[in-house]
């Protein structure tokens, strides 16, 4: 099971590697490791737009939270956050936003999905050249051997 990058990296490791005897067998493999690849991609990619959902929704509620309007609210209560002790401007608010640990601990965990995404992205993409590059190497084999 692909939990992480280190997971997807070993997995990708292993998976990469081409038998240069059995060429024909290494083409059939493509499209299980394509179908592997793309789980794994569509987990991740499902996982970063909800982040990304969850990071919109907390920006909005931090703004209102900066902004001295959830104060003295049952939402604050629910959210287990205190009230506003100082009120800031609405300059400052993007800034103290920014620096929010709720939001950047969400910002941290996009970043790292997004990095995941990508190397899945990267991945599947050399499984597709793959295709390219056994026919080549099949071609190749025919040439030398006269065929």
């Amino acid at each position: 099971m692909i939990r992480n990058i280190d997971d997807l990296m070993e997995a990708w490791k292993k998976d990469s590697q081409i038998d240069s005897t059995e060429l024909g067998t290494e083409s059939i493999r493509l499209s299980s490791l394509h179908a592997k690849y793309i789980e794994v991609y569509k987990h991740q990619k499902m996982r970063e737009q909800k982040l990304q959902f969850d990071l919109n929704k907390l920006t909005k509620l931090k703004w209102r939270y900066y902004d001295g309007k959830l104060n003295g609210t049952e939402e604050l209560e629910q959210l287990g956050w205190e009230p506003m002790r100082e009120k800031y401007l609405r300059a400052d608010i993007g800034t103290m936003i920014d620096g929010d640990d709720d939001v950047l601990e969400i910002k941290n965990k996009l970043s790292y999905t997004e990095l995941f995404v990508d190397c899945c992205e990267k991945i599947i993409k050399e499984i597709h050249q793959r295709s390219f590059n056994l026919k080549n190497a099949i071609e190749w084999q025919k040439f030398t051997q006269g065929v």
